[in-house]
């Protein structure tokens, strides 16, 4: 492998390059993100458009998960923007029309998948939705990623890549426009990695601009455009696959992080940056408005609190840890009050000291079970949560 010939080939511009760039699409200029005084991403510029499929790569530290986040607005740029059609990532606007897909899966397993996709339909679509159109949405996602047959199944007895379809399938509810997935082929075997690909191919054919971060080669080459980082967050290229093996000189991709690892990441970004046919777009042409665009209304909060209450519902019957929980810390209370007090303290002819004692001791019972309820539904219902107020869900509800 050579990588001593880096600057012999000027990557062509991209359909996504800032040479050919207007509002279209989502744009990230001069984006920058920092913290502890460390630099995760320097100057990022770059514009997906509509129906593109990009994999975004590089090594450990690189900032892959941190670009992935800025540009779904979860993460505010400490310099420099980010927008969709000329509208903040970060207004609700926006927001509404991308679809986040984190590394974890972020839907409840212990309910069939289609109640889990029903419950996210129905906090998600507009809140003038019917019962029939929102039952059409749900038929209608888990038609187009081959699912039509799992609805009954409870999610955890789904297959890896079903399950990631499923994910994939609650943030196609609202058809938005960018796509974005952390590793989503993780842990998968090879071939339902394939298979998570084709999924994700699909949906860029339908127009949805999906980028994916991801470290195997399979998920690059089934990519249009491959943007590769440097460490601390600098851009070492963006191009397609092809051009890419043929600006560092090496014959697979599996090789590209290799060779960006030996020169300096500085040297290498701006190797990048300043040859002939690199994207460039001044930050002065590129001001974004942070007004509202009217997209669509999201549900309300009174349906929001329905929905939620409706599947907490659900979730405590249908877990079993849950019901485990629920049934057996009353039954370890009353069996501890029985073992530490007397039988006559219970029937008002004991003394004073033991009345105090029976009420402190329930006024702990319900305190630890009340934690124990609790502690559960913070660990499991956190991260499901944490997207959904990004969403939009209401704080109300």
């Amino acid at each position: 492998m050579s990588v001593t010939t880096v600057t012999a080939t000027s990557p062509p511009a991209t359909s996504g390059s800032f040479a050919q760039a207007d509002r279209s699409g989502l744009q990230a200029s001069n984006l920058s993100q920092e913290m502890g005084g460390r630099t995760l991403l320097a100057g990022i510029s770059l514009t997906f458009q509509r129906g593109e499929m990009i994999a975004i790569i590089g090594g450990s530290g690189a900032g892959k998960t941190t670009l992935l986040e800025s540009l779904a607005g979860v993460r505010r740029p400490h310099r420099g923007t980010v927008a969709l059609d000329g509208v903040d990532v970060t207004d609700p606007a926006a927001r509404l029309r991308i679809g986040c897909v984190p590394q974890d899966d972020i839907i409840h397993l212990d309910l069939p998948l289609r109640r889990t996709v029903a419950h996210a339909a129905r906090l998600r679509l507009p809140a003038t939705t019917t019962r029939p159109d929102i039952d059409a949405a749900v038929d209608r996602v888990l038609d187009e990623l081959d699912l039509a047959d799992r609805g009954d199944v409870r999610v955890r007895e789904l297959s890896g890549g079903q399950r990631k379809r499923a994910s994939i399938a609650v943030e196609l509810l609202t058809r938005p426009q960018v796509l974005l997935l952390d590793e989503p082929t993780s842990g998968l075997d090879p071939a339902t990695a394939v298979e998570v690909m084709g999924v994700l191919r699909t949906v860029a054919s339908h127009g949805t601009t999906v980028i994916v971060t991801t470290h195997a080669p399979a998920d690059i080459r089934a990519c249009d455009r491959v943007v590769l980082l440097a460490r601390g967050g600098r851009l070492a290229f963006d191009g397609s696959p092809r051009d890419a093996l043929a600006w560092f000189d090496v014959d697979h991709l599996d090789d590209l992080h290799t060779a960006v690892a030996v020169h300096d990441p500085q040297e290498v970004a701006e190797r990048f940056a300043t040859a002939d046919g690199s994207p460039r777009m001044p930050a002065s042409e590129f001001a974004v408005p942070r007004g509202r665009s009217g997209a669509a209304g999201m549900a309300g909060p009174g349906r929001q609190l329905m929905t939620l209450t409706r599947r907490g519902a659900e979730l405590m019957v249908r877990t079993r840890l849950t019901s485990v929980i629920l049934v057996g810390s009353p039954t370890l209370v009353i069996a501890m009050l029985t073992t530490l007090f007397r039988p006559d303290i219970f029937t008002g002819r004991g003394d004073a000291t033991g009345a105090i004692q029976l009420v402190y001791w329930i006024a702990f019972a319900g305190f630890f079970f009340g934690l124990t309820y609790g502690l559960l539904q913070i660990v499991t219902e956190a991260p499901v949560v944490r997207r959904e107020r990004f969403w939009g869900l209401s704080m109300t509800a």
